[in-house]
């Protein structure tokens, strides 16, 4: 089992593709007791939508995060 538990840590602007998002930057602090593992996941979320435009989240103790980019929204 891991817990989680979640922060706002605010605004913040982000640029992909030459694009400027206005975000919300919210970090996931996670501990798996049975691996003595902790670590942390980020998102950068569109405040309006609840669009995640990127993450970094781990997924494993021996491997590097992975990044997440989204270079457009989806089609509405």
């Amino acid at each position: 089992m891991i817990a989680s538990r979640f922060q706002d840590l605010g605004p913040e602007s982000l640029v992909i593709a030459e694009l400027e998002w206005d975000t919300r930057h919210v970090r996931e602090t996670c501990t798996a007791r049975e691996i003595d593992w902790s670590f942390q996941n980020d998102y950068w979320i569109d405040p309006q939508y609840g669009l995640v435009w990127k993450s970094v989240q781990h997924f494993h103790p021996e491997m590097p995060p992975v990044v997440m980019e989204l270079l457009k929204p989806p089609a509405r």
